[in-house]
């Protein structure tokens, strides 16, 4: 079977890679679409993966933070924000909000 130019109708020969008449590209057959399926799901598997890995490294570097912060410092915990300061502290160095005196 032969296919026909998109644009002026005109018959393509089967290997024609533009219209003899018009100039326009020729449409080219159907991509087998399990191969592209295939294609982006390793991409995508790719990525997440990066991505996983990336998170994870965050996760790590967050508690590392917060053990430091804890065995670091004797002082009282803000209640506005959850950080640790200094025993003699007012004020929370972290959001700055009142940390109340404990009697």
């Amino acid at each position: 079977m032969m296919p026909f130019c998109a644009k002026c109708g005109t018959k393509l020969e089967d290997a024609a890679g533009f219209c003899p008449k018009c100039g326009t590209a020729a449409q080219k057959p159907a991509a087998d679409i399990g191969d592209t399926i295939t294609a982006s799901l390793k991409t995508a598997g790719k990525e997440l993966e990066k991505a996983l890995k990336t998170a994870g490294e965050e996760i790590d570097k967050a508690v590392r933070e917060v053990k430091a912060d804890l065995s670091d410092q004797e002082g009282p915990f803000c209640p506005k924000c959850g950080k640790r300061n200094p025993v003699d502290a007012r004020f929370c160095v972290a959001c700055g909000g009142e940390i109340p005196r404990v009697a």
